[in-house]
């Protein structure tokens, strides 16, 4: 990122996403078992953290109820979802 943009990203108090889609490849994955599979990106959860540790809010807006969302939350220290 330029210097001349990184002042901006100090007004940023808070980051408020979806998941489905966003955090991940937007599909939803079935065992045999039926169990609910998600692929999340290290990348987003790397940026996610980043953004926790300077100081921004970050939560998880989400429709549907998920262990896995759960997870990921508590993996990337994020309690709002």
């Amino acid at each position: 990122m330029s210097p001349a943009r990184r002042p901006r990203w100090g007004t940023i108090r808070a980051l408020v996403t979806d998941v489905d889609g966003v955090l991940t490849d937007g599909g939803i994955y079935y065992t045999e078992h039926g169990d609910e599979l998600k692929r999340f990106d290290v990348r987003d959860g790397q940026g996610l953290v980043s953004l926790r540790e300077a100081g921004v809010l970050t939560a998880i807006v989400t429709r549907r109820q998920s262990a896995i969302v759960a997870r990921r939350a508590r993996e990337l220290g994020i309690a709002e979802v």
